[in-house]
């Protein structure tokens, strides 16, 4: 059970040690990248709305 636990910690946290597969690879950055556009967006939106810098998307 916990190398279950582990290994679900290393991959929803992407640091999976030596990935060898691109298809992992490409995984693994697609899941850490999703996990930061939340707040992206609510601090995009709070300098859109608070502040007078334009805001731009990347």
């Amino acid at each position: 059970m916990q190398f279950i636990e582990n290994l679900y910690y290393l991959l929803d946290s992407s640091k999976l040690p030596a990935v060898k597969s691109e298809e992992m690879k490409s995984w693994l950055v697609a899941a850490s990248g999703e996990k930061g556009n939340p707040f992206r967006k609510s601090v995009k939106k709070w300098f859109e709305e608070n502040s007078e810098h334009e805001v731009t998307p990347h």
